[in-house]
């Protein structure tokens, strides 16, 4: 099979021939009206932006085997980019072959009926079988379209889509058996851990550095769990105490420039014992232990999170990476540049949106 590369769109995946399976313990496809009408809108506002301009859709998660690619997680976007081809007619991509031996990009274990379904719609033909989430998709793809398109070239739009929506692969090591990737991909969607669009910059950054690429790395990490205090409130401190402690940390970065150490040296016992024990920590990148040894959790994934009702972060890390870019370009949020001409109309709400990062 050709090697992974880091990065794929649709025009890519058929020149590199690869094509994918949905393992038999992943869910079934699950997106409704809301995703793909949103998929479908950063689509052509990316595309209404910069038509040269890449648009990404974040990391998949694949198990290399001997006859496809496996996915572990991503499978909801994979197959929305499968209908999406349906709907386009992209036939190179629906399919990793030619004729006469025809082979579906996109392959199912133990589900032969939604394979069928695919199919006949492919072919233009009836189905004895319906998939209802994925009919209702075509449909709702066909119908926004319609909506956001108006005047504009559907052709230049798929064209756009075929060649530009992007997305990464990151494979996990051949060693892991199916039972340990079925814990891999429970552990996964029952704890709420996904990649976030910051995850995907800090790879390109750190990539970059020619040297304390560790050091970094950490850092970025501290500074990307928002809700997580850095000193901690002692169960009998003053809150002034703590503020103080704060301050003078800050102090020191200021006065001194000592970011390494500014707030170890207010650090208590207390704040590292309860670093040390805090689950905040469970790092699934830095945890250096097979898949397989990842306990399950069998909360259920769609219970309300509560939020900390004492400190926290008013922003997100996104919207922190946001605030500094827009800094660091000193730009007119009214207005921005195009081909060396500025460009009327730009909102507020265009430069802040985190999806974009």
């Amino acid at each position: 099979m050709t090697k992974i590369k880091q990065a794929y769109t649709p025009r890519k995946i058929v020149d590199s021939g690869l094509f994918f399976s949905i393992p038999l313990y992943q869910r079934l496809f699950e997106w409704g009206e809301d995703q793909i009408i949103q998929l479908l809108d950063d689509l052509y506002s990316s595309y209404k932006r910069d038509k040269e301009s890449a648009y990404y859709i974040g990391m998949l998660t694949v198990k290399r085997t001997e006859s496809s690619i496996e996915l572990v997680d991503g499978q909801q976007r994979f197959t929305a980019m499968i209908l999406l081809g349906i709907h386009f007619k992209w036939n190179d991509f629906l399919y990793a072959s030619t004729e006469p031996n025809n082979i579906l990009r996109l392959q199912f274990t133990a589900r032969e009926e939604d394979k069928k379904y695919l199919e006949a719609k492919i072919k233009g033909i009836k189905c004895s079988f319906l998939n209802e989430k994925m009919e209702n998709g075509l449909n709702y793809i066909s119908k926004h379209l319609k909506k956001i398109l108006q005047n504009d070239s559907d052709k230049d739009f798929e064209k756009y889509i075929f060649e530009k929506l992007t997305f990464f692969l990151s494979e996990l090591p051949e060693k892991y058996s199916p039972m340990e990737l079925n814990t891999y991909f429970e552990r996964m969607n029952t704890s709420g851990k996904s990649l976030e669009n910051y995850e995907i910059l800090k790879v390109d950054i750190i990539r970059r550095l020619h040297s304390d690429k560790e050091k970094y790395t950490h850092l970025w990490n501290a500074c990307s769990i928002m809700e997580k205090m850095i000193l901690r409130k002692h169960n009998n401190e003053q809150l002034d105490n703590l503020r103080n402690r704060y301050k003078n940390a800050i102090i020191e970065i200021i006065q001194n420039g000592n970011i390494d150490n500014a707030f170890e040296k207010y650090q208590t016992k207390f704040d590292i014992e309860e670093e040390e024990d805090s689950d905040d920590n469970q790092d699934l990148e830095a945890i250096s232990i097979a898949i397989g040894d990842i306990a399950i959790n069998t909360e259920n994934p769609y219970k309300i999170v509560k939020r900390r009702t004492d400190e926290h972060s008013l922003l997100t890390f996104s919207e922190f990476l946001l605030q500094v870019l827009y800094i660091c370009l000193n730009m007119n949020i009214s207005e921005y540049e195009k081909d060396g001409k500025a460009v009327e109309g730009m909102l507020v709400t265009d430069f802040f949106d985190v999806r974009k990062l």
